[in-house]
């Protein structure tokens, strides 16, 4: 699955940016895109780490609220 973004005509910043999820047998593969604009931006985005997946595993977050993109 590729998710992109073009924010062309964003201000005050333009960028264009992209993330892949691929599966490659039982391994999950996400790979980012650089920003395909000229101009350099004063930011960046990263992916955090995460754990391995075990049978035993749980994950929980206590979230208050979330952030949603729109055009």
């Amino acid at each position: 699955m590729r998710l992109s973004l073009d924010h062309s005509d964003g201000a005050p910043y333009s960028f264009c940016a992209s993330q892949t999820y691929a599966l490659d047998e039982a391994t999950l593969v996400v790979t980012l895109g650089k920003n395909t604009r000229d101009e350099a931006l004063p930011f960046g985005l990263g992916l955090h780490p995460f754990p391995m997946r075990e049978a035993d595993n749980e994950l929980s977050a206590a979230v208050g609220g979330f952030m949603a993109l729109r055009r």
